[in-house]
């Protein structure tokens, strides 16, 4: 494979980025406090059904 060539890669370190990840990361931590869960971004979402 002498033609080949390995980089690192770098698009989630653009500054864009890291801005977008952030407010997203804030609004859904606004959301759970709220009780609005994504269970898109949970481990485990059938905690959304069981009760308390």
């Amino acid at each position: 494979m002498d033609s080949v060539i390995l980089t690192p890669y770098a698009a989630a370190s653009a500054p864009e980025t890291l801005a977008w990840m952030g407010g997203r990361a804030a609004q859904t931590i606004l959301d759970a406090l709220a009780g609005r869960i994504d269970p898109r971004f949970l481990v485990n979402p059938e905690v959304l059904r069981s009760e308390r």
